[in-house]
């Protein structure tokens, strides 16, 4: 079941003011997270075409992560490529994303984006995250780094570099350096 409404239409006990103090702070993430309406141009936007995403996107190409979280059997990285991700945190109020590409014939690949939301009244859990950059890694991913952000990322670069990864903290919320 997908529901596109803004977030104080599906639960209507929310607080709106501390939902307008977030729009005043933040309005391009307020509009896509919590308004379910993402600016098509926003100043300095890391995409400024969104569109390019859905246009560029291979559709022959299976998700490889079946729905019972296992990894297709040819999803597989590449002894010539080194593999780069960032994975964004969010833990009850955010979802958490993943992403992983390569540079290939002066191009980015993306091998891998996810999208992980907590369930119901919970929180994502950040082992799950570093599992399946672990999996990859069993796979043949060989990861030149793994980026996280600010929040909740010192404990999740810990965890990464313990496993051999070299990670990095990095946030495009802090810096404008990203746009």
């Amino acid at each position: 079941l997908v529901v596109h409404a803004p977030l104080w239409q599906i639960k209507p006990d929310c607080d709106l003011v501390e939902l307008r103090e977030e729009w005043e702070r933040r309005p391009s993430q307020f509009a896509s997270m919590v308004a379910a309406r993402p600016l098509a141009e926003v100043e300095n936007s890391f995409l400024r075409d969104p569109k390019i995403v859905e246009e560029r996107a291979n559709r022959k190409r299976e998700h490889p992560i079946r729905p019972d979280g296992t990894f297709l059997d040819d999803f597989r990285g590449s002894p010539n490529n080194l593999y780069y991700a960032h994975i964004d945190v969010g833990i009850s109020k955010d979802a958490a994303g993943i992403c992983v590409g390569h540079p290939e014939a002066g191009k980015t690949v993306y091998d891998l984006t996810l999208e992980v939301r907590p369930p119901l009244g919970g929180e994502t859990s950040l082992e799950a995250l570093r599992q399946v950059i672990y999996a990859m890694q069993a796979r043949g991913f060989t990861f030149a780094l793994v980026t996280c952000d600010g929040f909740e990322g010192i404990s999740m670069r810990q965890e990464l570099e313990s496993h051999g990864i070299t990670c990095e903290n990095y946030s495009v919320d802090k810096s404008r350096e990203a746009y």
